[in-house]
């Protein structure tokens, strides 16, 4: 049995990893190599690490934890069943694989992140992390003083979101896409000087990923060198549904007790699966402080057994004994 199994292999995963590495446990990370930010040219916002490639971090974060020993494996995680409780009265898990393969685990960390959910605009694929973008956090800095339009689901169509990216430029243009803004979303637009277009949109006109104009159904032209959407987002795997984990307001997204811990008894979650702020500095902060907390309980957990069998020694023949790791 496992001491833990790591679900996913971004920041929080591997964080996490490299934590329980260093803690001597033995422990698993599975991912199936489909990352949040998979389509993103750079990351930033990454202390030490500001504009380098997701993959790249990615690599030098795999080689790292070759030196404590850490199983990587690429696979995919399709259910995660309890399995009661062992004679040491753990915590247990079994965890099934795509592949076929099976595991048993006192603790499991789930860290698959998210899924965005694009905007049904032609060109928007193709634009997707190089012009196109979801956080303003991690892209906006780039476009300081540059043309930018806005897209959102009803009602408000990304107005906060246009709000927002005012602080890095002036030129911001929301597009409702055929929808009629309330008017205290116009107020509010018009307050800040942020431009409105509410004709429907028929396409964007890119080069190699490249944005250049927002063309509308009605024949116009919008320049613009990127987009930021505000766009539904998704938990990008369904392991938790079965489990009876609390979830939040939104009903999708796992509620998170202190230090990463679910209403579940040894099953944690970190990342942008837990709804927090969604940087990866963030994910990887909260995957290491999930793996403190999980070698935590288990060091607990190991003391209590050793007291009962200690316990259980007749009086005057205490023997020194051991958990077995």
């Amino acid at each position: 049995m496992y001491h833990a199994i790591i679900v996913g292999g971004g920041p929080a995963g591997l964080s996490a990893a490299l934590v329980l590495g260093r803690c001597l446990r033995q422990i698993v990370v599975f991912d199936n190599g489909r990352p949040r930010n998979a389509a993103a040219r750079y990351m930033h916002g990454y202390l030490g690490h500001d504009g380098i490639e997701p993959q790249r971090l990615h690599e030098l974060g795999r080689k790292e934890l070759t030196d404590y020993r850490v199983e990587l494996a690429n696979d995919e995680a399709i259910e995660i069943r309890p399995v009661g409780t062992c004679e040491q009265e753990f915590s247990a898990f079994e965890v099934v694989m795509a592949s076929g393969r099976v595991e048993q685990t006192r603790k499991v960390l789930v860290a698959t992140g998210l899924r965005d959910e694009l905007p049904a605009i032609a060109g928007v694929a193709e634009c997707y992390g190089t012009s196109v973008h979801h956080c303003q956090y991690c892209d906006g800095c780039e476009y300081a003083t540059k043309r930018l339009a806005v897209v959102g689901p009803p009602p408000s169509c990304g107005v906060g979101l246009a709000v927002s990216l005012h602080n890095w430029t002036r030129l911001v243009t929301v597009l409702s896409n055929g929808f009629d803004l309330a008017a205290e979303h116009r107020d509010r637009l018009a307050m800040f000087g942020i431009g409105l277009r509410t004709d429907p949109i028929a396409r964007l006109d890119h080069s190699e990923g490249r944005l250049h104009a927002v063309v509308f159904a009605a024949g116009g032209r919008l320049p613009a060198d990127g987009l930021f959407f505000d766009g539904e987002k998704h938990p990008r795997c369904g392991l938790l549904d079965s489990l009876g984990c609390d979830l939040e307001h939104d009903e999708e997204t796992p509620a998170v007790t202190s230090r990463q811990r679910t209403n579940i008894p040894g099953l944690f979650v970190a990342g942008d699966a837990d709804a927090e702020v969604q940087f990866a500095v963030v994910a990887a902060a909260e995957g290491a402080k999930a793996a403190v907390t999980i070698n935590r309980e288990i060091q607990d957990e190991d003391e209590a057994l050793l007291s009962r069998e200690m316990d259980a020694q007749p009086h005057g023949q205490v023997q020194p004994v051991s958990v077995n790791h």
